[in-house]
């Protein structure tokens, strides 16, 4: 049967050039595979994909009853135009969900690395696989993008290992293009905000309910100041829609190399204070060092669970 890998709705980079690497490898391997993109990619990736003419191409109209492969994720709320009972494997580097439980045919591989991509390159590299020159491209840019430049605490090892290995292996790769990717993307289409902020997936911890968005931008508190009043509005609509108990966005500069929590709602910001540790300002806690969001759930997740 022909397997589909699939990304979760408005993927980042990583997450498109994981699906678009893996059905490479998939098919260099002996195994029909396709790749399907839902919604629309983040601006990150059509900036990486005009700079080198990579065209991206969904093969097929909609999902049937194919085999399902999930990359850069496993929640299944985050990709749920696929039946579970399809889904035969995860390759991720979040947390565990949980959610396999609920896919009777599916295998989990979870690997503490800082973006999917490196584990996608890796397959090439231990399998001495030839990699063509846009997943060589996509790759290197998508670790580049969810490490912030090799800058986020999550690095590791393997990462810039694999970097290496990627920049040896294709000479189209240009490390002076980084900065002005990274510029580009912060140019958000403020009609677009709510998109750019990730904030249509809950996180539960102890039965309580929270959202973290997430925006990644050159000059982030300029950004903030600026657009403080569309930030807000969004905040409370996802309090209305979604009706959980705490929303919050973690903003990261992705050039200076700093991030913030912002929240309007009062009663978030008393429940980060104690349980982060951290004190607040005009609605804004500054850290002068890059914690992903992924970082702050497991944080809040293990605090909260050691005072059942």
């Amino acid at each position: 049967m022909n397997k589909i890998v699939v990304t979760y709705n408005n993927a980042d980079l990583d997450c498109v050039a994981s699906a678009y690497a893996y059905t490479e490898y998939l098919n260099k391997t002996g195994i029909m595979a396709t790749y399907y993109i839902s919604g629309m990619v983040q601006d990150e990736v059509n900036i990486v994909c005009q700079l080198f003419n990579i065209l991206l191409n969904n093969k097929i109209d909609k999902i049937q009853d194919e085999d399902i492969i999930v990359v850069d994720t496993n929640t299944l709320s985050s990709v749920d135009y696929v039946k579970p009972k399809n889904i035969v494997e995860f390759i991720d580097h979040h947390p565990n969900s949980g959610d396999i439980k609920y896919c009777e045919n599916a295998t989990l591989r979870l690997y503490d690395v800082g973006a999917v991509c490196t584990i996608i390159a890796e397959m090439f590299k231990e399998n001495k696989l030839v990699i063509s020159r846009e997943a060589a491209i996509l790759l290197y840019y998508g670790i580049i993008s969810n490490t912030i430049n090799l800058k986020a605490k999550t690095t590791t090892e393997k990462d810039i290992s694999i970097l290496s290995w990627l920049k040896k292996n294709c000479l189209a790769i240009d490390e002076s293009l980084i900065t002005k990717i990274f510029e580009e993307k912060s140019k958000i289409n403020i009609k677009y905000l709510r998109r750019f902020m990730e904030v249509e997936e809950k996180f539960i911890v102890n039965n309580d309910e929270m959202i973290i968005g997430q925006l990644e931008i050159t000059n982030a508190i300029d950004f903030l100041n600026k657009y403080r009043n569309n930030i807000d509005k969004i905040i409370f609509d996802v309090y209305d829609e979604y009706k959980v108990k705490y929303v919050f966005l973690n903003i990261i500069d992705i050039l200076k190399g700093y991030h913030l929590l912002y929240t309007p709602d009062k009663k978030c910001i008393s429940f980060l204070e104690e349980k982060l540790d951290v004190v607040f300002n005009d609605d804004i806690y500054k850290e002068d060092e890059i914690v992903l969001r992924k970082e702050i759930k497991k944080i809040l997740k293990n605090l909260m669970s050691n005072k059942k």
